[in-house]
């Protein structure tokens, strides 16, 4: 940020920070869970060590088991729920038993929406280049793998959610969005990100990360990083980078000498400085994260890890 000028960066730095909790909350959410899961592992494995071995516990150990295993349950309570909310935003890239769609209907789907973005792009006076098409560009021309379909149509759903956000807050102008590709060959112009899609929480969930690039000015910036932590997806904003269209601005007394009103009043001329300052744009890169939880199929699959590892016979 040594490019914004001094007036900017306390405001771009709170409103930054506000955005970045809704990050914050859900990391500590999710360490919570994986705190959770921990527990109920250790005090599992401890139970199945104790009758192995013919030992049981006293009723005092008895009544800590139980208590730590209702302090577990509670944690997890209180954020699975919020996870699985999230699963029917993807229920329109998934057929049958959480199967990607065809190739052809994820194809018109992707248009379709491209379509309802042109429009309200149009409507919000929102620009972005010919060519560009949301981090799908490839597929203008091409057709994807029905291999690939389901996790090209979990990334669809984030990116057009992150435009949506974008044009509602009214930005200038979209100049690139980026993720991970999760299928063969290789991207259109610069959409690629390189990074890795990766499971989270002992398995229970899935990370896509994507990047956006766009132009807008600090109110509409300010909305689309609070778009972001609002969104009924959860998207995590882990940086943002940010360079004024202005590296430097005149002093206050060369301003007001602009005045042409002459009249010499300091509440005029205080005024007309503030008018001026703080109207430029703002290039903004912003990494997001996009947390898909996998629903029961992770829970069976922990649960399933616990017990192979519980059934392991001990080193001695």
């Amino acid at each position: 940020m040594k490019d914004i000028p001094k007036h900017l960066q306390l405001f771009i730095g709170v409103f930054v920070v506000v955005g970045l909790m809704g990050g914050a909350g859900w990391f500590f959410s999710s360490q919570q869970l994986d705190k959770a899961n921990e527990s109920k592992r250790s005090i599992q494995s401890k139970i199945r060590g104790l009758e192995t071995s013919g030992a049981y516990p006293n009723a005092k150990s008895l009544e800590e088991i139980k208590v730590n295993l209702e302090q577990a349950d509670a944690l997890a309570a209180e954020v699975v729920p919020v996870l699985e909310e999230t699963e029917v935003l993807f229920d329109e890239i998934m057929v049958g038993d959480k199967k990607g769609l065809s190739k052809d209907n994820w194809k018109k789907l992707l248009f379709e929406k491209g379509e309802q973005a042109d429009a309200k792009a149009k409507e919000k006076r929102v620009s972005y280049a010919e060519d560009f098409f949301f981090g799908f560009a490839r597929y203008r021309l091409e057709s994807p793998k029905n291999e690939f379909t389901l996790e090209l149509g979990r990334q669809m759903i984030g990116l057009f959610t992150l435009a949506d956000i974008l044009i509602e807050a009214g930005v200038s102008e979209i100049l690139n969005f980026k993720r991970v590709l999760v299928e063969s060959g290789t991207a259109f112009g610069d959409e690629e990100l390189k990074a890795k899609v990766l499971p989270g929480g002992q398995g229970l969930y899935y990370v896509y990360p994507f990047e956006i690039e766009f132009i807008a000015s600090p109110q509409a910036l300010s909305k689309v990083v609070n778009g972001i932590a609002a969104s009924k997806l959860i998207l995590v904003s882990r940086f943002v980078s940010l360079k004024n269209e202005i590296a430097t601005f005149p002093q206050k007394n060369d301003v007001t000498k602009l005045n042409t009103s002459q009249s010499g009043d300091e509440e005029s001329d205080s005024l007309l400085y503030r008018q001026i300052a703080g109207q430029e744009k703002v290039k903004a890169r912003i990494r997001v994260d996009m947390i898909v939880w996998k629903g029961e199929q992770g829970i069976e699959e922990l649960n399933a890890r616990v017990q192979e590892a519980m059934q392991k016979p001990k080193r001695k």
